[in-house]
């Protein structure tokens, strides 16, 4: 080591350099199983046990090696730490890029939708199932290709649920290797380097220390879900990114227009619009010319697509009606219900209508405690609430949903929302007991998955006094908007 470096840098670099060393075992580890994951391996014979395992143990290093940022003084030099965070995140990308996708078939979806598209077809007038059965099969008839792509689509009876941006985003992949992953891993990667890149801008600029990064660069949840599971969302997380940084540099149509692009990749960052309203107020008339771009650019997505009429929202509509998977207060919510012995149609549309009052007024909270505070870091933190609350109260607990959290997270590393990126992975032991006909057993997994975060929750916010605003105690310098 460098003799110039103090006793506490050279601890911190070795605790650094341990816990480096056993996430890039445990990735090179997860990489090597992506050959018992093949789609012909017979699903009750993958190891999906050792799989968790080795994620877990994964996350284990990365929480431990946050917990040691905390500790890192301001006075620390920090470059030996990134070097090193670099380096092993590079490794990472390296050994995660070529594996065969672990557990996970929903590109598939992707592929088809980017292909209808280059075939000069609408993918929201015709699920994959209506395509395939009808002269409008985006391929021709017998592309082997094409009949590999659609065995492994999920749910090939349902209308596409992506938004517009997105399906030019899968187009593009198309037209890069058709009927292919790479094309699609290759933007995958692309967009991950940019994320990294603009949230080092951000930490300089918020002068919070750049080891930071490691919660992005390091993590489980991000390189399972996006680099080997090739989930659309890194792309909607992107544009946040970009969103933020328009508010650091006063660029407020450059920060309306990121939002838009984000929620045309994925609906759910539309939640944040009044906060980036409110947080480049100035005047009435401006707030208006914000909001009047944001949903003319929405607008404008949907306006090649409008000829599928209803059909733009059927399989959205679908998803949001009719989907549960890993669901955390709605499943409590869906229980006390059933409780009462309603049927359960009625179950879960009281259960639907009691989420969606529960986040009218977790957000009219926000919003209320945001109000006259306006400055970069309390927006990132009134963003990281409602994403979180977001992701625990809908019906849908997709492990790659709680990435929405993570370009605000980055900037309040609250110990038990960190936590929860490492619980989540226990998501894939569903499948497990699934394909041993043990589904019931999940419901003592998910106890523990969504259990031991609130526990962990509530233990940290009783020590902070319960002020959610004392989480900013790590930062050292708030950086203010522009003020009317």
């Amino acid at each position: 080591m460098n003799k110039s470096l103090s006793r506490r840098e050279k601890l911190n670099l070795l605790w650094f350099r341990i816990t480096g060393a056993i996430i890039l075992v445990m990735s090179f580890l997860v990489c090597g199983m992506d050959n018992s994951f093949l789609y012909d391996v017979p699903q009750h014979m993958r190891p999906i046990r050792t799989l968790v395992l080795y994620l877990l143990i994964w996350f284990v290093a990365y929480f431990f090696t946050l917990e040691r940022i905390r500790k890192i003084q301001t006075s620390d030099n920090p470059t030996q730490n990134l070097i090193w965070i670099f380096f092993v995140g590079l490794v990472i990308r390296i050994l995660f890029f070529p594996p065969h996708a672990i557990q996970e078939t929903d590109f598939f979806r992707y592929f088809w939708d980017g292909q209808t598209i280059i075939q000069g077809a609408n993918p929201y007038r015709l699920s994959p199932q209506e395509a395939y059965l009808s002269p409008e099969k985006p391929a021709i008839n017998g592309n082997s290709e094409m009949e590999e792509v659609f065995k492994y689509i999920s749910f090939p009876n349902v209308k596409t649920i992506y938004p517009p941006l997105a399906q030019y985003l899968f187009a593009f992949s198309q037209l890069l290797t058709p009927w292919s992953a790479w094309g699609w891993k290759w933007m995958i990667l692309v967009a991950d380097g940019l994320i990294i890149w603009i949230l080092m801008m951000l930490l300089g600029h918020l002068k919070i220390r750049k080891e930071w990064i490691a919660l992005y660069a390091w993590s489980p949840l991000i390189l399972k879900e996006f680099l080997n599971n090739l989930h659309l969302d890194i792309f909607a997380l992107l544009f946040l990114c970009l969103m933020i940084y328009g508010l650091v540099r006063k660029l407020t149509a450059f920060s309306f227009i990121a939002l838009a692009c984000a929620v045309m990749v994925k609906w759910f960052a539309l939640i944040l619009l009044p906060l980036l309203i409110r947080a480049t107020w100035r005047t009435p008339r401006q707030a208006v010319l914000n909001t009047g771009l944001f949903l003319g650019l929405v607008i404008l997505f949907y306006l090649p697509f409008a000829s599928a009429g209803h059909s733009l929202w059927e399989g959205l509509m679908a998803f949001s009606l009719k989907w549960k998977v890993n669901a955390g207060l709605f499943n409590l919510i869906s229980f006390l219900f059933q409780s009462l012995s309603f049927p359960e149609d009625l179950v879960r549309l009281l259960s639907l209508f009691t989420i969606a009052l529960i986040f009218v007024v977790i957000s009219i909270l926000v919003m209320r405690w945001f109000w006259n505070r306006r400055d970069v870091l309390s927006f990132c933190q009134s963003a990281l609430i409602l994403t979180a609350s977001l992701f625990f109260l809908i019906p849908t607990g997709n492990p790659w949903y709680y990435s929405w959290t993570f370009p605000f997270l980055l900037f309040f590393p609250v110990r038990a929302l960190i936590l929860f990126s490492g619980l989540v992975l226990l998501y894939y032991l569903d499948f497990y007991l699934m394909y041993q006909n043990q589904s019931d057993l999940f419901e003592w997994v998910r106890l523990v998955e969504y259990g031991v975060f609130f526990i962990v929750l509530g233990v940290e916010l009783w020590i902070k006094n319960r002020q959610l605003p004392l989480l900013s105690r790590f930062t050292t310098r708030v950086v203010s908007l522009e003020r009317r």
